[in-house]
């Protein structure tokens, strides 16, 4: 019944963005940006409607769905306009074009299959990206919850939406992790009809949108829930309405344009947040239509949820942004960004051979300088070091023509593409800290390697599309053959090596299945395989933030949530990376010194988890207030 009504549910999504599509586009590319808006929207929309009342439930979900179609279809009750799909004419197409499809096809296979079968595996997202989407199943919200770990709460999650929904219906992480991996073939698509309505021939457009499929950090990033193909796809919409705003034709409605302009921008931004160096170049560009393109941005932001998220940011941290020691910890000092620029030439210095050339550049430019925090000492972000090249890891050509886009594509008609590029090129890399292992913010300079390489595309012929293909197989070779085995690994798993519930391997298999686990964790704490995947969920898990120990409010907290175990990760520090550091030993003591609680040994070093003795109720003190997030943690006020 489950898979059932996930398959309405996105029945209802898909139709209703094509009916909306058919409605506001003039042409198939116009329809297909329309397209990813609405559909992009309505799982953000859906959510906000229902996280008051803590209503997220399938049925809820379809119900209030099937309303929003029915406003959607009854406000677009006219005959829609008859705009034509393209027609694959083998025939007449150029053979570079089949090429590209052909090596795009085979990059977007391998990676579905290897989303389909690979579980949730990487830190990331078992410590955010993953776990927000279980706290919203087990709040049925996607409102604020405690949590000893910010980026849960103050971070955008469009991306996150698209693992939620099917996660919702199934419990199954294969659907919702093959839903977010649509971002991947739809940023390509939108690459390709970027340069298309940049003018660029349709063998170089094709050659081009094959170059960003095969570069290796997007092929990486596409493994996982990384939210970057998704910001990729939106950013692009935003360029093109932008371009087809100042379409100077009789048929032209640049207000429309604007509005779309402005509701594209707002996904991107709740893509990704650096996406907001973006707003300032809009608002330069649709100066004329500021009061459309301010609207449509407004309206997105409202729909999506990133409106949601910025008022939920102020009103718990006093700021849009999220909590101030984070924001601090990311971003760049004026002193920094000497450093960060000698840097940036190695991140498009990525193909075979570029390393000796990284590594002079650095040591005559001094770009190994240590920024903060980085030190030999630590593993993360440890200290910078140039690059490898071999085999490529970043960017490979489609580098090496975003560059040549930012040098030749600032002038008309490809002048728009190459600001939006250019500012999403100087916005991360200027204002967020260069943090080595995280490759940050190489991964986060996608988009404006996308939105580049499309302005410079108009400026080549048709030749140039089957050397810019051969170097696309090149770039794309390893990251494929790693895929490939990847797919092999994981469809010769054992079951019982499928899950991976690192680092709480002896609680996953210690605590009952529907047990409600009190997590005393630090800031990296991955909680994810706490909720039990294997098992449909059915743990709960609540958060003891980052509050010191007080027994009044471990009392409060396990009557009012019902705890029956609790969990201590670290039993010396409970670190929170921005935040000040919490003794823990004051913490395992008061866990010892309760007579109500029996220690469950483990043979995992620091940890420490404990269950309610028989017959040893837990009374609520209700003269004893729960200590929200805003009063535990300094760094909220």
């Amino acid at each position: 019944m489950s898979w059932i009504l996930l398959t309405a549910s996105l029945l209802l999504a898909f139709f209703s963005a094509v009916w909306a599509a058919r409605h506001f586009g003039s042409d198939f590319s116009s329809g297909f940006f329309v397209f990813v808006a609405v559909f992009g929207a309505q799982p953000g929309l859906i959510a906000q409607v229902l996280s008051p009342g803590g209503w997220i439930t399938p049925w809820a979900w379809l119900t209030v769905q099937v309303v929003v179609c029915a406003v959607l279809f009854y406000w677009l009750s006219p005959d829609p306009l008859e705009w034509p799909m393209p027609r694959l004419a083998l025939a007449s197409v150029h053979p570079a074009v089949l090429t590209a499809a052909i090596v795009i096809a085979i990059l977007a296979f391998s990676n579905f299959c290897l989303t389909a079968l690979a579980p949730i595996h990487t830190w990331d997202e078992k410590m955010y990206h993953a776990s927000k989407a279980a706290y919203w199943l087990q709040h049925q919200s996607i409102g604020f919850w405690e949590t000893h770990n910010e980026r849960q709460t103050a971070l955008s999650f469009q991306g996150e939406l698209f693992f939620f929904w099917p996660l919702l219906f199934t419990r199954i992480e294969a659907p919702g992790r093959v839903l977010f991996g649509l971002g991947y073939p739809l940023a390509i698509a939108g690459v390709w009809l970027l340069a298309l309505r940049l003018k660029a021939q349709p063998a170089v457009a094709a050659a081009g949108a094959a170059l960003y499929a095969a570069a290796p950090i997007g092929l990486f990033l596409a493994r996982y829930l990384k939210a970057d193909h998704w910001s990729v796809l939106f950013a692009c919409a935003a360029a093109y309405w932008l371009v087809e705003a100042q379409e100077d034709s009789e048929d032209a409605h640049p207000g429309a344009a604007y509005f779309w302009a402005g509701v594209s921008l707002a996904l991107c931004i709740h893509a990704r947040l650096y996406a907001l160096a973006l707003v300032p170049a809009i608002v330069l560009l649709a100066r004329r239509h500021l009061i459309a393109a301010a609207s449509g941005l407004l309206s997105g932001a409202a729909a999506c949820g990133l409106l949601f998220l910025f008022l939920s940011n102020w009103n718990w941290y006093g700021s849009a942004l999220g909590p101030a020691d984070m924001r601090g910890f990311y971003a760049s000092q004026v002193s920094d960004i000497p450093t960060i620029v000698k840097r940036a030439p190695a991140i498009f210095l990525d193909v075979p051979g570029s390393a000796v050339v990284s590594s002079a550049w650095v040591r005559l430019t001094g770009a190994d300088h240590p920024l903060r925090a980085e030190s030999a000492e630590v593993r993360w972000p440890g200290l910078y070091q140039p690059p490898a090249s071999s085999p490529p890891s970043r960017f490979a050509f489609a580098g090496l023509l975003a560059v040549a886009g930012l040098l030749l594509g600032w002038r008309r008609p490809t002048l728009t593409a190459w600001l939006c590029g250019a500012v999403l090129l100087a916005g991360p890399m200027l204002s967020l800290r260069w943090l080595t292992v995280d490759q940050i913010p190489d991964r986060f300079l996608l988009p404006a390697v996308a939105l580049l390489m499309a302005a410079v595309l108009p400026r080549l012929r048709n030749w140039a599309a089957w050397p810019m293909l051969a170097l696309a197989v090149l770039s794309a070779w390893y990251p494929w053959k790693e895929t490939a085995m990847q797919v092999r690994m994981w469809w010769l798993m054992p079951p019982h090596m499928y899950f991976d519930d690192t680092p709480f391997q002896e609680v996953c298999q210690v605590v009952p299945d529907d047990a409600t686990i009190l997590l005393i964790g630090t800031q990296i704490t991955p909680d994810y395989p706490l909720f039990g995947t294997r098992s449909g969920y059915r743990r709960k898990i609540y958060s003891w933030g980052h509050a010191p120990w007080s027994e009044a409010r471990f009392r409060q907290l396990a009557a009012v949530h019902g705890i029956t175990h609790i969990l201590l990760e670290d039993d010396q520090e409970l670190a929170f990376h921005w935040s000040p550091p919490v003794d823990a030993r004051p913490i395992a003591a008061g866990l010892d010194g309760e007579r109500a609680l029996q220690r469950i040994p483990l043979k995992t070093g620091r940890q420490r988890l404990y269950v309610w003795r028989p017959q040893a109720p837990v009374e609520a003190n209700s003269r004893q207030p729960v200590t929200t997030a805003r009063a535990a943690c300094s760094n909220c006020q």
